[in-house]
Parts: structure tokens; sequence; C-alpha cells
């Protein structure tokens, strides 16, 4: 295939917006789109490079595999390993041991997966991570481990048959993307269903291409300024990656197809800075995203302009150097038997070492989950065959890293346990969560569902005792992506929370009480703001205790109180669980008590528990609490 230096122009386009991006500059908000560009560009290349082989006779797929192996591993491996030192130095146990996961993932091409079943409410910051940036290769590498093989089956048909094919292919993946992005934006993010179609524009392109040359002045142009409005158009609110990644991709395709070598475009891809930064842009990419996470990691703020953009630059250098020294040594001169041993052993290498430490280097932080399917109508969570009494737990994600502690604690005095808890959604009634571009457009409506059949169901079942929390913190202070309350009013949107919020809770709490349950209200307990900070401070040893924001958390309780009446619950006040005299030493020495700054770790979650069955067997007065043999507890275990 001819070489074009304005794509290797395009590539700096691509690549400078991502590392911008995640350098925290926020003219280049939507700079996340340069990996849409870049799937474009690979789909144009890798096709193109086939589509000559088949025309000449010379397809094959063991020699494609070897171009792959030569163009991607030995860089990611080089990278991989730069990163392992300062991972056990400067990453805390629970990222630590994410990373080298990650890692194992990364070398089998699956990081989008590992990040799609491991991105959950308890997920760590992800500016935090250094390998987050390695779905986009899980991505390409799925998609090229069916395209060549598609291609070998699919050519008897011709090639009118294969755009047909790739065409219908690439409009049923757009409409999975768009549909993701409003529903489920994390795995429309990092799945190859919903980014296939961005590969396919580029296989499609290279179709166009394969007898004709590119050069229409006007096109390439166009392509540019749609890609530049996307790079300072989008942010993290634009539901990504449906039709609005239609700007940028096929922004890449009209410049592939237009940039010519005599157009305006072309020319000014073609120029020595972008095809310099061009080549070097695979590394370019491998090299960011460490060096960023790992100074965030070590205490290096967002806003710190002048660090962020040395590290820029420093990324650059990198990438030069590794282009120079490990990239280009490995393309050629070398045999085939020769590369495939040695990515095979690289791999098998990388693999058992990011499997063995992650392993090895548990979490000193964890936190309770149990399993959705605990929820309403399951019978083999924590419920017991003759239980003394029934309890439900109420709540979101701060009732989860709880609820597996209070069932074994309950068991023992023979109570059971029903959950109610959908992770983001409080339990109040009357309340609409407003966080359409991080949980989807469809989760409000879906929490208010999980709401209105969670009242129905306890209302019907008339349990001893209802527990309700939720992280009232978040939702009386909260504002999303646009600067709004995540909490509003279902019928009066224009109210803000601390309005609302303690009447919408008092009428969870009439609603619950008229079906004869008693209702246990858990108030806030302290939280920290800058928890990842204070974390490395304290395993640095310059801090020796991290402590909890107990005016908060009283200003929270005193708002969510002041409407209530408290004949109607008894409260199991938050601060006491983690305070004394209004020191709230949530870190300290070996005992960490929140998980990630908010939620309770397994270390105070049996705490939580112990307090709230107390309450419980207060109101249960004189019932017997002996077992029978026949009906001791067996309750199902769940991975934490």
């Amino acid at each position: 295939m001819k070489h074009r230096p304005e794509i290797d122009g395009l590539r700096a386009v691509a690549v400078l917006p991502v590392i911008f991006y995640h350098a925290g500059f926020s003219a280049y908000a939507g700079g996340f789109v340069g990996v849409d560009v870049f799937f474009v560009i690979s789909g144009y290349l890798i096709t193109g490079i086939l589509l000559d082989e088949k025309t000449k006779g010379t397809f094959s797929i063991a020699r494609f595999y070897e171009r792959r192996a030569r163009r991607i591993l030995p860089a990611l491996f080089f990278v991989l390993a730069c990163c392992i030192p300062f991972a056990l130095v400067w990453l805390l146990p629970a990222d630590r041991q994410d990373f080298f996961r990650n890692m194992a993932a990364t070398t089998l091409f699956s990081s989008n997966i590992y990040l799609w079943k491991t991105s959950s409410y308890f997920s760590r910051n992800a500016d935090l991570k250094p390998l987050l940036h390695m779905w986009s290769l899980g991505v390409e590498e799925q998609f090229y481990l069916f395209f060549p093989l598609f291609l070998g089956i699919a050519w008897r048909f011709g090639r009118r048959a294969i755009v047909v094919m790739l065409t219908l292919a690439a409009v049923g993946s757009l409409l999975v993307a768009q549909w993701l992005a409003l529903v489920r934006p994390t795995p429309a993010f990092y799945l190859l269903p919903p980014r296939a179609w961005e590969l396919i524009v580029g296989c499609l392109l290279a179709f166009y291409l394969e007898k004709r040359e590119a050069g229409v002045p006007i096109l390439g142009t166009v392509g540019l300024i749609a890609i530049a409005a996307a790079v300072a158009l989008y942010d993290k609110t634009t539901p990504f990656p449906g039709f609005y990644a239609l700007v940028p991709t096929l922004g890449a395709a009209a410049v592939i197809a237009g940039a010519g070598p005599r157009t305006f475009a072309g020319r000014l891809l073609s120029a020595r800075p972008f095809v310099g930064i061009g080549l070097v842009s695979y590394s370019a990419y491998l090299w960011h995203q460490p060096l960023f996470a790992f100074a965030r990691n070590y205490g290096v703020e967002q806003s710190d302009f002048p660090v962020m953009f040395g590290l820029t630059v420093m990324s650059l250098v990198l990438a030069t150097l590794s282009w120079r020294f490990v990239e280009r040594p490995f393309r050629s001169g070398l045999s085939r038997q020769w590369v495939l041993r040695a990515a095979a052993a690289s791999t098998a290498s990388m693999l058992a070492i990011g499997a063995v430490a992650a392993s090895v280097m548990p979490s000193d932080v964890q936190v309770e989950q149990t399993a959705d399917s605990c929820n309403f109508s399951a019978s083999d969570c924590f419920r017991l065959p003759a239980p003394r009494a029934r309890v439900a737990l109420w709540g979101d994600s701060y009732a989860d890293a709880f609820a597996i502690s209070l069932a074994r604690r309950l068991a023992k005095d023979n109570i059971s346990l029903h959950l109610f808890i959908k992770q983001s959604c409080p339990s109040i009634l009357g309340t609409r969560r407003n966080e359409p571009h991080t949980t989807g457009v469809g989760f409000a409506s879906d929490c208010e569902r999980h709401n209105d059949a969670s009242v129905a169901t306890i209302q019907q079942q008339k349990f001893d005792s209802v527990i309700l929390t939720s992280a009232y913190s978040w939702y009386l202070t909260g504002v999303n992506t646009e600067g709004r309350p995540i909490l509003l009013d279902r019928d009066n949107p224009s109210l803000g929370p601390r309005q609302f919020m303690s009447a919408r809770l008092g009428q969870t709490i009439d609603a619950i009480a008229a079906s004869g349950s008693k209702v246990i209200l858990v108030t806030p307990h302290p939280t920290v703001e800058d928890f990842d900070r204070q974390r490395h401070e304290v395993l640095a040893g310059r801090l020796h205790a991290i402590l909890g924001d107990y005016a908060q958390a009283t200003m929270v309780r005193r708002t969510l109180l002041s409407g209530l009446d408290p004949s109607k619950f008894t409260e199991v006040d938050g601060r006491d669980l983690l305070c004394q005299d209004a020191r709230c030493p949530v870190v300290s020495g070996g005992r960490v008590l929140l998980f990630d700054g908010s939620h309770v770790s397994t270390q105070a979650a049996p705490e939580f528990a112990d307090a709230i069955a107390r309450k419980i067997e207060a109101g249960l007065g004189s019932r017997p609490k002996l077992l029978q043999a026949s009906s001791a507890p067996q309750l199902v275990e769940f991975k934490r």
C-alpha cells in the first residue's frame, strides 16, 4: 500500500487531543475523540494492506498476525515493564492490585472488558489508573481477531457483497452504540460491538479508495474542521459513542479521502512536525496515561499546568526514544520464527507477572457488595427458613457496603434480612436522579420504579423493621457534570435538595410506618473529600490519621431531621459509629474504616451492623432468640 505522509499527520491530530484531554487541559474537553480518529485510520490502513494482498494473491493470516505482533507488542511490553516499579512504590494497595489485574488483561488484549466489568459505583477515579487507556488496544485487537478471517471467507462473494455486509454491520453497530450511550454508558464506551462501526468506516474507505486517488480539496479541510469541532465542543457530558461520534469519525474519513498531496489539508498534515509526531503516535499513546496517572497518585494536582505540560512533553520524548530503539528494530530485520517466539515468551511472562502480582498483593481496603439477585424475590440471600423476625434494608451503595455484615449479625439472633438495594438510587420517594451523562438517561426512571416497587413490597410483606440509609450528604450537596443538583424533586424540579429532601424523606418514613413496620434511619457518617491524597500521605508517613468531616455530617443530619417527626423512627447516628467527641479518625494505625472516603469498609461494616442490630433487638423486645437445629441459617457468601 502506498505510503501517505498525510496519514502520519492525521495520527498526530488524533493523538495530541487525547494526550491533552488526559492531561486535564480544559480547552481539549472533547479530546477523547482522538481515539475514534485512530480507529478510522487503523481500519483504512489494515484493510488497504489486506486488499492489496488479496489482489496479488499473497494474503496470509499468519503474516497478518506477525505484522500485528511486530507493530504492537514490543512497545506495549516495554511500557508495561517500565510501569511496574512505579506501581509498586506509588500506588495504594487497592490500586496496585487493580494495576496488575489490568496488566494481565492488557496482555490478553482484553483491558476493555476488564474495565467494563470492574466499573461500578465503587470504582476508583479513572484519572488515577495508569493503564486506563489500554481499552482501545483491546477493541482494535478483538476486531482484528475476526476481520481477516471474515475477509478471507467473504472474498469468494466479491467486493460488492463484502461492502454490503460491512455497511450493514456498521449501521447495526452504530445503532447499538447510540442505544447503549443513552442507557448503559460504560459498556457503550468500552466494548467492541458499539465501537466496531468506527473501524468499519475505515475498512469501507479502503474499498472506496482502492482504485481511486485521494484528493478532494474541500473535503479534507471540512474533515479537519469536524475533528477540531468535536475536540472543542464535546465534553464528558456528551453521550458517546453514539450519533455524536459520527462527527469525528466521518471527519477522519473525509480527511483520508480528501487530503491529497496537492490539497491544503494534505500539505498541512504532511508538514514535518505533524509527520514526526504521527510516526511516534503509538508510543506516545502508550506513555502519556501512565505518566499522568502516576503523577496524580504521587500528589500532583490536575490543575498544576506546568507539571502536566512538562509530562506531556516528556511523553513525546519517551515516545521518540521507544519508537527509535524499541519499535523500529522489531519492524524488520528479525525472522518470523524469532518474532513469534519472542512474542509468545513476552506475553506469557507479562501475563504471569500480572496474575501472580495481583494475587499476592491483595487490597488492604475492601467493601462489601451483594449480588443484584438478592433483591426483592430472591429466596437464598440472607433469608432464614423460620425467622424470629424479618427486617428489610432499603438504600443505595451505602446500604450495600454493610449488608453482608448485617445479615450475618442478624442471623445469629434468627432474624432474616431482605434487601431492596440499587446503586446510586436514594431510598427517598418522590425524588429523581439527575445524572444522565453518568448513569444513562434511563437510570432516573429505573430508580423511580425501583423505589415504587420497594415501598409496595415493604407495605405488602409487613416487615418488623425497615432500615433506611443512603448517601444523604452526596444527594444534598452533589452536582452533576452540568453543575445542576444530582437530586431533584419529582413534582417540582426547580426546588433545591435542601428545600425538599427532609419532606420527601418524611413521606418515605410515613409510607413504611403505615404498614406497621418500625423505621430505623441511619443518618450520615462523616466522609473525606480528598481521601486518595490523604491515603498517600499516610502511607508515606507524612500523616498519622485521616479525619472525617464531622461538621459536614452534622449539617446534613440537621437538614434531614428538620422536618421529621422523631416519634416515627429510630435513629442510628452515623457520627457515633466513627467519631469520639467530634473527632472522626476514619484511618489510623492499621484501621481503614472507609473504603474510598465515603463507603464503610469491611473493617467498619461489622460495627455498623452491630449498632443497627441493637436497635432492632430493642424493638423486638422479648421474642425468643433460640434457633432450632433444623432451621440454622444458610447464608450465601459473595466475593468482595
